[in-house]
């Protein structure tokens, strides 16, 4: 469960990096 917990926040993280930071592809 916590494993799922990290692993949620870890594809946020990636996604909100990705929409701000679009050009560093």
């Amino acid at each position: 469960m916590a494993a799922l917990f990290i692993v949620s926040i870890c594809v946020f993280g990636y996604i909100c990096y990705v929409l701000i930071k679009p050009e560093k592809f």
